[in-house]
């Protein structure tokens, strides 16, 4: 220990005695060690090597010690670590002794254990983290102490950088004075010509906020490019013990290096703080308060009973550590049976604990958590080290990037948060270790606007003119289409006129209707959805709404997208109507008019073939609507499932959802829509459609077509009136009603048509298909050679050889017939 000078706040005898009642109290708590005693000579060396090799004999030869916990420092350490050796008596370093050399324990300190761990672990750690972020480069800058740290742990750098698979290189290292302003700018403008990223080692918290502001007045702290890092040992990082500052100190916690009393300016002082990093011993803080509290409850008791002791020195962890380290080695050893204690004499004679071998080996791989951590002991009982990268938050808390696990041979990096944050003072960017020009700027090509400057800018600005020009040009010519493609979609009321008023001209229809278009078809009816006109000389349908709503943007670009739907299962948009007294949506006319009406007028017979062919065409429209930003259909029903003159289903209505929102619907449509639709509060159409009801209704269209009547009618259900059918839809049954699907007359149907009907119409939205599924489910159903058309051919074909069968039998008993009327008639004539 020691009795004052500079290492008195941090390892003298009244701040970190305690350390000792806390391990002592665990001992006896595990049983470590029962029925032996302690008894502690306490002697102080002062970091001196002179005076720790006179200490050391005194207690090894005059106080016949036992073992040996200590020196504080590594050169003393060395010494002592000679007679530890030469009389067999353990040594526990603690405090600062970090040396690397005091590693050896397999060879020159095979009696020595060090609970603080090589400064070679520091040097592995962070070489490993150099690898980690791609930094090739680097600086090390220190300032050294008694303790001499910082010089351990530059020549384990410089050893670790001669291996030849090592490929980074320690562009510049100096020791510093950090109180000689002079030598520190000329070593700031070397340092701006080596290196970007630098290591900074200190062992003083002043000399860390001196070295911090020399940087920051240089302007490279605060400079995007560089980037400074803090190692250090005592696992304290941004925060400093606070009797530190004095008498005027508090001896409860730590407080931020900021509030040193040194700092002028705490407000510039945190700035600078939240520009680095620290690479320190990775111990939580919560830890450190609780020992802390731990060791001012106990020391006032067995066996020191100190009470005057009141602060907490940075040491009195590992002198904890030491003393139970030792405890476990000890334990290890005498319950080893192949160790004497009696050194072959007399059994009865005091045993010799002068087991210093013995117990260094005993060490090995042992592991527990201590005072400065999680303590964990290699192969040769040398410490294994377990560092954070951090930094600071914007509320003056550390956050760890990155875990190093570090021994003397090798370390691993472990990343603990999101590294983005880590660069948010560097602007989210982590800076390169090499500057993308070098440092002279000699990496990147030569500047070509100093001999070619005149030539460039007029390239410039005939560029600039050029695309002012082209970007007016292409805006302009956006504009045009953009009002293009408004007036396509929107038609006057005077573009279309009735049939009627046409007749009398029927020149003026093109070729395609005289041919193609039935003109009672063309005339057919207004019913009360629905109004036929001409428009363009073309046949259309209108369907009408009795309210009207105002267009909005997206309105218009929904109306804009549907007007360039070509899509072979979707009736084709022309536009909507909203100049005259009602609003008009405006779809292509099909001749052979909707399902429904196909199926009530009941003049064409339709087999399964052409059943499964007309679903198919419904789900793939469906399936083109749910992929594209319509989203859904909405209100699907065998009215606007529209058939055209090669028997292909073009589905209607898509995409009015805003003008059908303000529809009343009847009950029989109703029925088409999904139990959760109707379930809504205010329209069923309101507040959103999901797919899954397109694929409900689906499923009533597909009943309707297979039974050939719509879903609910005379099916051998109880309940007929639509009304009371909504309303029974609408509640929740264990078993909700559906409509009866019929096939016992389909003889080419496929049986897995009524279960995925049922599928389809599941109670669950959530559970019923996708389009894609039933497509795929489909599509393994039918013939996969044959299309609709070659099924139409086929029957006619049947139909015209039973046809020619039958006219050739008719033909043959009529000349039978023929041939006994000319016998009868030669009978009765006059010969």
């Amino acid at each position: 220990m020691t009795s004052g000078g500079a290492f008195y706040p941090y390892f003298s005898y009244d701040r970190c005695i305690g350390g000792l009642n806390v391990a002592l109290d665990r001992i006896v708590q595990e049983k470590l060690l029962p029925n032996y005693n302690f008894t502690f000579t306490i002697k102080d060396d002062d970091c001196k090597e002179t005076l720790a090799a006179g200490r050391a004999a005194e207690l090894i030869e005059n106080d016949q010690v036992d073992v040996i916990i200590g020196p504080i420092c590594s050169e003393p350490a060395i010494i002592v670590g000679a007679l530890s050796k030469f009389y067999n008596v353990p040594m526990i370093n603690w405090g600062a002794a970090s040396a690397t050399v005091l590693a050896n324990t397999t060879y020159r300190f095979t009696t020595s254990l060090n609970v603080v761990g090589p400064t070679m672990t520091v040097a592995q750690g962070f070489i490993q983290l150099l690898i980690e972020l791609n930094w090739n480069r680097f600086a090390f800058l220190y300032a050294e102490s008694q303790t001499k740290r910082c010089g351990y742990l530059r020549d384990d750098v410089l050893s670790i950088l001669a291996q030849p698979d090592i490929d980074i290189s320690l562009s510049y290292y100096r020791e510093v004075n950090t109180s000689d302003v002079v030598s520190l700018n000329q070593t700031f403008t070397q340092l701006e010509n080596t290196a970007r990223v630098t290591f900074l080692c200190f062992t003083s918290d002043l000399d860390k906020i001196t070295m911090l502001d020399a940087l920051g007045n240089h302007g490279l702290i605060t400079n995007p490019d560089f980037v400074f890092v803090i190692v250090e040992q005592r696992g304290n990082g941004f925060y400093m013990p606070a009797y530190d500052l004095g008498n005027n100190a508090s001896y409860d916690s730590y407080i931020p290096l900021y509030q040193h009393p040194n700092v002028t300016d705490q407000q510039r002082m945190k700035e600078y703080l939240s520009r680095i990093f620290f690479f320190d011993l990775a111990i939580p803080v919560t830890l450190r308060d609780q020992f802390e509290e731990s060791v001012k409850e106990k020391v006032a008791g067995f066996p020191f009973y100190c009470t005057t002791c009141e602060a907490v020195g940075s040491g009195a962890a590992s002198l904890s550590d030491a003393l139970y380290l030792y405890a476990i080695a000890l334990n290890a050893t005498l319950s080893d049976p192949n160790v004497d204690l009696h050194n072959n004499s007399n059994i009865f004679a005091p045993p010799n604990m002068r087991l210093g071998e013995q117990i260094t080996r005993a060490a090995a791989n042992k592991t527990f958590d201590g005072a400065t951590g999680k303590v964990m002991m290699d192969n040769y009982s040398r410490r294994i080290n377990i560092f954070a990268f951090t930094s600071l938050t914007d509320n003056y808390t550390m956050r760890s990037y990155y875990q190093i696990i570090a021994s003397t041979e090798n370390a691993t990096v472990m990343e603990t948060n999101n590294t983005v944050y880590a660069w948010e003072k560097w602007g989210n960017k982590q800076p390169l270790a090499i500057p993308k020009c070098g440092f002279d700027g000699l990496l990147c090509p030569a500047s070509v606007l100093a001999t070619y400057g005149g030539y460039i800018y007029a390239a410039i600005a005939i560029i600039a003119a050029a695309a002012i020009g082209t970007t007016t040009y292409l805006i302009r010519g956006q504009y045009l289409e953009y009002k293009r493609l408004n007036a396509a979609w929107q038609i006057k009321t005077e573009e279309l006129y009735s049939p009627d008023e046409k007749s009398s001209d029927t020149r003026s229809l093109p070729q395609s209707i005289h041919s193609h278009s039935n003109p009672s078809i063309i005339r057919k009816p207004e019913s009360e959805y629905y109004a036929f006109f001409l428009h363009n000389n073309e046949p259309v349908a209108a369907r009408k709404f009795k309210s009207k709503i105002v267009i909005q943007a997206r309105n218009r670009a929904e109306f804009r997208m549907m007007r360039q739907i070509d899509n072979n299962n979707l009736a084709k948009f022309l536009g909507l109507c909203t100049d005259g007294s009602q609003f008009l949506s405006i779809w292509r006319f099909y001749h052979r008019g909707s399902i429904k009406d196909i199926i009530a007028a009941g003049s064409f017979a339709i087999d399964g073939v052409f059943m499964t062919s007309l679903v198919r065409d419904i789900i793939t429209g469906l399936h083109f609507i749910h992929h594209s930003s319509l989203h859904c259909h909405g209100h699907l029903n065998s009215s606007n499932c529209l058939v055209d003159e090669r028997w292909v289903v073009k589905i209607s209505d898509y995409g009015i959802l805003d003008l059908l929102q303000q529809e009343p619907i009847s009950s029989k449509k109703l029925l088409y829509l999904a139990p959760e639709q109707l379930r809504k509060p205010l329209h069923p159409l309101k507040d959103g459609v999901h797919r899954s009801a397109d694929i409900y209704s689906f499923s009533m269209v597909a009943t309707e077509i297979i039974n050939r009547h719509p879903p609910w009618d005379t099916n051998n259900n109880q309940v007929e009136d639509p009304d009371e059918i909504v309303y029974l839809l609408k509640r929740r049954r264990d078993v909700p009603i559906r409509p009866i699907i019929d096939i016992s007359s389909i003889t080419d149907l496929s049986h897995n048509i009524p279960t995925l009907i049922q599928d389809c119409w599941n109670e669950d939205p959530t559970v019923r298909p996708t389009t894609g599924q039933i497509q795929t489910i489909l599509k393994n159903m039918v013939n996969k050679n044959q299309s609709l058309m070659d099924h139409v051919f086929q029957v006619l074909q049947n139909y015209m050889n039973t046809l020619q069968e039958e006219v050739e039998s008719r033909t043959k008993a009529l000349m039978e017939e023929k041939k006994r009327s000319d016998v009868l008639l030669y009978r009765l004539l006059p010969r």
